[in-house]
């Protein structure tokens, strides 16, 4: 089973196992019950926006996938689609990692997410 990432943070095998079951009950895709979850959690007015981390570079995401920055400030926001696009085909998992933008954390500049810890 391919471990789920959400926001940067690793899902427990049981927290997993929750989200799949209610995707399947509402008959739609991992991905399209997260980002539906999402769109519900922060308001139809502004989708939610993401920015990219990469452990590899360790450093941000710019805009546009042009390249990658250490200051938060300049990264760029993405969203859940485009995320995905970006974070899923990275192996190994945790390789890339989305999280999710709001505020107060564009003015934390040295905010990195949490560590892939690999595992169950």
């Amino acid at each position: 089973m391919k471990k789920m990432h959400f926001l940067g943070i690793r899902v427990s095998l049981v927290e997993q196992k929750k989200v799949e079951a209610a995707a399947a009950i509402a008959g739609k895709s991992v991905s399209a019950y997260v980002r539906d979850a999402l769109a519900g959690w922060i308001g139809k007015a502004a989708p939610p926006m993401f920015l990219i981390w990469s452990w590899q570079k360790l450093q941000w995401w710019r805009p546009a996938r042009r390249g990658y920055t250490s200051d938060i400030s300049e990264a760029g926001a993405y969203t859940f689609d485009q995320a995905a696009q970006i974070v899923v085909p990275h192996i190994p998992p945790g390789e890339e990692v989305a999280v999710l933008l709001h505020d107060q954390l564009r003015g934390q500049k040295d905010y990195r997410p949490p560590a892939y810890g690999g595992g169950s």
